[in-house]
């Protein structure tokens, strides 16, 4: 199945007014959507949801693969960068590569076919867009 990855990449702009102004409501979305841990799986999916509305979003990989689990190990850091040790079957195309990072809480994984999901802190969450 093909699915595109798409990670948490706000402006360094927001960045630094989760530093400055934490009550920004750009600020506050993105630091809900990449630290829900301990947030109800509701409150994470409306964070989550809300960021994506609001540009915080950036698709860094298409792929394919047979399952969310081979999705999230495929964009994980091991002993090397990961971008760099993809299978050849995963039929990578990136749309960014420099700057990746390994996947993380609050990253969006679609498969194209208008279903989402967040990275949680254990596992998934659908997400309604």
């Amino acid at each position: 199945m093909k699915y595109r990855v798409s990670y948490l990449m706000p402006p360094k702009s927001v960045l630094d007014a989760v530093y400055e102004r934490p009550n920004d409501s750009l600020a506050k979305a993105y630091y809900d959507a990449s630290f829900g841990m301990g947030k109800s799986a509701v409150d994470f999916s409306a964070h989550v949801a809300w960021a994506a509305a609001n540009g915080l979003y950036e698709r860094v990989v298409n792929l394919d693969a047979p399952d969310l689990e081979a999705v999230f190990s495929m964009c994980n850091s091991k002993d090397c960068h990961w971008a760099d040790a993809l299978p050849d079957s995963a039929n990578a195309v990136f749309l960014k590569k420099d700057g990746l990072r390994s996947m993380s809480v609050g990253d969006l994984v679609d498969d194209g076919a208008g279903n989402h999901w967040a990275v949680a802190s254990f596992g998934f969450i659908p997400i309604s867009l």
